[in-house]
């Protein structure tokens, strides 16, 4: 576990310079502007699920939280690293003989690092647009049941109500797509007594996610 938490750590290193080098941030832009973003959301998900030849695995939609760092590198963008957890349940549905049903809690974990542009028209209503990638870890809150690191992407998109230069409120929509990749397993308990067997994927999108948020954000201006 140790040895897959270090790989996906430096998978995240390398994702962060590819998104710093596609937004153009560098360290004398960051100087340059300096002002400081901080967000907070709540909201709901939709969770998706995933089909096998073997059943379906259903992942119930539920509230999320979650919240933002974003520092300015050019006039109205902001490179970003965000998590947000939603905690829910799951069950499995067999369509074939040798497995059973399974049902438990499961919790979805995003950590993204991504670049947002706000398009301020000088209005006290400003909207933005962003990408993001990163990793989705799933949880299954089971003993036998290791975490599952993915890598993902996500779309962003909202309105910010200024109610001060310093004070915003924020409600945005993600699009959210973990990924998994050819020779990767994902697996999932489903026996009883303790006895653990898995379903493994073989390539192509997990499941399409997205949240609906509301939030604060609150500006640190230099």
């Amino acid at each position: 576990m140790n040895f897959k938490i270090n790989i996906m750590k430096k998978h995240l290193l390398v994702l962060a310079l590819i998104v710093l080098s596609l937004t153009g941030i560098n360290t004398y832009e960051v100087k340059a502007q300096g002002n400081i973003a901080i967000s907070g959301w709540g909201g709901y998900m939709l969770t998706g699920k995933v089909r096998y030849y073997e059943g379906d695995f259903n992942m119930h939609d539920g509230l999320t939280f979650g919240g933002s760092i974003g520092f300015e590198v050019a006039q109205n963008n902001y490179g970003y690293i965000s998590y947000s957890n939603t905690s829910t349940t799951a069950d499995f549905i067999p369509y074939v003989s040798g497995y059973l049903p399974w049902k438990g809690s499961i919790g979805i974990n995003y950590i993204q690092i991504g670049s947002l542009h706000s398009f301020d028209f000088g209005s006290p209503v400003v909207p933005f647009l962003g990408g993001s990638l990163g990793a989705t870890i799933l949880n299954i809150k089971e003993t036998n049941i290791s975490d599952v690191w993915r890598f993902s992407i996500g779309l962003v998109g909202g309105l910010d109500f200024n109610i001060s230069e310093s004070i915003a409120l924020r409600f945005q929509a993600r699009m959210l797509m973990p990924m998994y990749f050819a020779g990767m397993g994902f697996y999932v308990g489903i026996g009883t007594g303790g006895a653990s067997s898995g379903l493994s994927m073989n390539g192509g999108l997990i499941a399409l996610q997205g949240d609906f948020t509301g939030g604060l954000v609150f500006k640190i201006n230099k």
